[in-house]
């Protein structure tokens, strides 16, 4: 079976403290966004692209590494967008467009560093209003549904026109759906004014129901649950689970949502990690999440609101799964010109790894955190401390656990990263257990070469920032094709005498909020120079020079073996 959305996105193993990381700071986007597409650029690290009410379509940057705002170039007129799921983890995921000039694929070109448009031509797609898409086997099918709201064109990803349904339906069409069913076969799912109907790639209708209003959520792959249609029956919400040939069920919904509650979205996930679908659902209420009893099953939902969170009203959002499908971000429109990924829980009773802490970086060493004796070269010396939670499972005979810790520099704060000799890195480490290990916490020391000046009397005089991103990939033994990868921990490093005698301004200034440093390890001085360290900056650091890291370029730098700690 091919890997869900969750499993392609999911986080192995890190996560972050529960204080002060509710939320990753608000991200700069265009005024009023309309819709907000999360995809995975490479090697889990996942982005966001965000369209706005102009047809413009700007990349938010990856929120742990780097977040500006850039528009991406060729693309205007958009009125919908759509993710081309990995077919394998870690592989860069793409983005369908479809507007007034058509559609269009988004993908990441790393030879480049840059976004790359690829138009589709075909003048049947101007104005199209509306594309979903599905992975088919060994590739992806898109439906688009074109400008008259009647006709569905499905195409691969190369461009190929595989299927034309004209005239679907006497009622424009609301709404739009894909998946396969049993035999593996595409089907189109389409809500119209009236009710639903699932008709064939070439148009031919399978059945229909009625209804009206509400949203289409695709339901990861399972035996027989393919679609969830939220909507309003009789004056109160409920969901219709839609099957191969169609309804399998109905689950009023009156105990969760109110009859005035709005629906804006949907989406499924595993939110309590017990193997079953669940819905998370924003209304004008807020958020919830509802809870499955069973596959497919909301007869007794239960829900967890997150009424404090007040996302736009207007966009619509997309959820990713981090800590290993442990957690939920709702990536979403905030106020003015933002956007945030908020924490979405559920209650801690009704997951299985309810810990936060399950991965922090800690500095060590008797000279501060940093060494080095001779030459150019100064190692930061990390530990790396991981919990029981964080371990259990994750070694087996086919599988390995590498860190992978990349470094840069900055030449001022507010500046670029900038290559400066070995000031990058790229380093993957493999990790052994401790001898005789138990269910205890582990600490895995790691020294990073640095391309600073030795610490003299003096101190510096330099102005530079040198950031240390670190995080966990699992991977096939011998391979650095990374199948899953944890959130990462990033710190900042200075050691200027020129920060030093201006009272380490560089804290004031890229963390301007009191709020923003509970995580100061080290502020100390050092042969005349100043050691600062910021675990899990709240504000995310430019990228380096050479971009999204991925270990598959990764210098692999030996092996690390933990030490237990005692409980």
């Amino acid at each position: 079976m091919k890997p869900t959305r969750l499993v392609v996105l999911a986080s192995l193993l890190a996560a972050c403290p529960a204080v002060g990381q509710s939320q990753l700071p608000p991200q700069e986007t265009p005024t009023q966004v309309r819709k907000i597409v999360v995809h995975d650029q490479g090697d889990q690290w996942p982005v966001a692209m965000a369209l706005d009410i102009h047809g413009a379509v700007s990349s938010l940057g990856n929120p742990w590494l780097g977040s500006e705002c850039s528009p991406i170039l060729g693309l205007s007129g958009v009125l919908d967008m759509a993710r081309l799921d990995a077919l394998q983890p870690g592989q860069t995921e793409s983005v369908v467009a479809v507007g007034a000039a058509g559609m269009a694929t988004i993908r990441w070109g790393a030879t480049p560093q840059a976004f790359v448009v690829t138009p589709i031509s075909d003048p049947a797609l101007a104005g199209a209003p509306i594309v979903r898409a599905i992975p088919v086997t060994t590739q992806h099918q898109i439906a688009v549904v074109t400008a008259s709201r009647t006709s569905v064109r499905t195409y691969r990803s190369t461009g190929q026109l595989v299927g034309t349904g004209t005239n679907l339906t006497p009622t424009p069409i609301r709404d739009l759906e894909m998946f396969c069913n049993a035999a593996g076969a595409p089907r189109l799912l389409l809500r119209n004014d009236t009710g639903i109907r699932c008709h064939t790639t070439a148009g031919a209708l399978s059945w229909q129901v009625s209804g009206s209003g509400g949203a289409l959520v695709r339901l990861p792959r399972t035996s027989s649950a393919r679609v969830a249609w939220l909507h309003q029956s009789a004056g109160a919400w409920r969901v219709a689970v839609l099957g191969d040939n169609g309804v399998l069920g109905n689950y009023p919904l009156g105990q969760v949502l109110a009859p005035t509650d709005a629906l804006q979205a949907a989406f499924a996930a595993d939110a309590d990690r017990d193997g079953d679908t669940d819905l998370v659902v924003k209304t004008s209420a807020g958020v919830a999440v509802l809870r499955a009893q069973s596959e497919g099953n909301f007869t007794a939902a239960t829900a967890t609101w997150h009424a404090s969170l007040q996302p736009s009203a207007t966009s619509i959002p997309d959820v990713v799964a981090t800590h290993a499908g442990r957690r939920l971000r709702l990536v979403d429109a905030f106020g003015n010109k933002t956007v945030s990924w908020e924490r979405v829980d559920v209650q801690a009773a009704q997951q299985n790894f309810a810990a936060d802490d399950l991965m922090t970086l800690e500095v060590t060493g008797d000279r501060g955190g940093f060494g080095g004796a001779s030459g150019a070269i100064t190692n930061l010396e990390c530990t790396l401390r991981t919990t029981p939670e964080a371990l259990a499972g994750v070694y087996s005979p086919a599988t390995q656990v590498r860190m992978q810790v990349v470094t840069w520099v900055q030449e001022k704060l507010d500046g670029e990263g900038a290559k400066l000799q070995a000031a990058e890195s790229n380093l993957l480490f493999n990790l052994t257990l401790p001898s005789g290990w138990q269910f205890s916490d582990s600490l895995w020391p790691v020294n990073v070469p640095l391309q600073l000046p030795y610490v003299q009397e003096r101190g510096w005089e330099g102005d530079r920032y040198y950031w240390v991103t670190v995080r966990l990939v699992q991977t096939a033994i011998g391979s650095n094709t990374p199948l899953q990868a944890s959130e990462p921990i990033t710190l900042v490093t200075s050691m200027s005498e020129r920060q030093r005698k201006q009272n380490w301004p560089y804290l004031n200034q890229y963390f301007p909020e009191p709020a923003c440093l509970p995580y100061v390890l080290q502020l100390t001085s050092l042969g005349g120079g100043v050691v600062g360290v910021i675990e899990r900056a709240d504000s995310p650091p430019p990228p380096p020079p050479s971009g999204i890291p991925t270990p598959r370029q990764a210098t692999n730098a030996g092996q690390i073996t933990g030490d237990s700690v005692p409980n």
